[in-house]
């Protein structure tokens, strides 16, 4: 597969379309030896009107450096990836849910303690914050496409 296809073009994280084959193949591997992930979904609240306020410069800055957060709670074995315009999902192998709840509040108390002149330097004194919803196989879902309907479900009701 092509580089372009696997990494977002502005974090240079893994894309959405690459979080998708990876979360068949988790689900895949999770049938066949019998053992649970999780998804976490990490979404900027407010992202829209933070956008039309602060510009684009300052959007890239801010995923970049929610994405950074995010990734210094994650284990090595966790991937990463751009999801839509508001954030990231993250696939957390051999997590059960339960379990995936510590890193999902740990980015999302980073993320809201930030010094926002350092979360976002183009936009002193701009608050941000996220919220990270939690999805786990077998529990949520038996394939990748019921595992997207919670989060997506999640979402709607947030």
């Amino acid at each position: 597969m092509e580089e372009q296809g696997i990494r977002d073009t502005v974090t240079r994280f893994y894309s959405r379309f690459y979080f998708e084959e990876q979360l068949d193949v988790e689900v895949l591997r999770g049938v066949r030896r019998g053992s649970a992930f999780s998804v976490l979904l990490v979404e900027i609240d407010g992202f829209d009107a933070f956008g039309a306020r602060h510009g684009e410069s300052a959007i890239e800055g801010l995923l970049l450096h929610i994405a950074e957060i995010a990734r210094d709670r994650l284990r090595s074995a966790d991937r990463l990836f751009r999801f839509g315009d508001h954030g990231f999902a993250a696939i957390l192998p051999e997590t059960p849910k339960a379990s995936a709840a510590i890193p999902a509040e740990g980015i999302r108390e980073a993320v809201s303690q930030a010094d926002p002149s350092e979360l976002v330097p183009e936009a002193p004194g701009a608050r941000v914050t996220v919220t990270v919803t939690v999805v786990g196989f077998p529990d949520d879902g038996e394939d990748a496409g019921a595992l997207l309907s919670k989060l997506a479900s999640h979402h709607e009701t947030d």
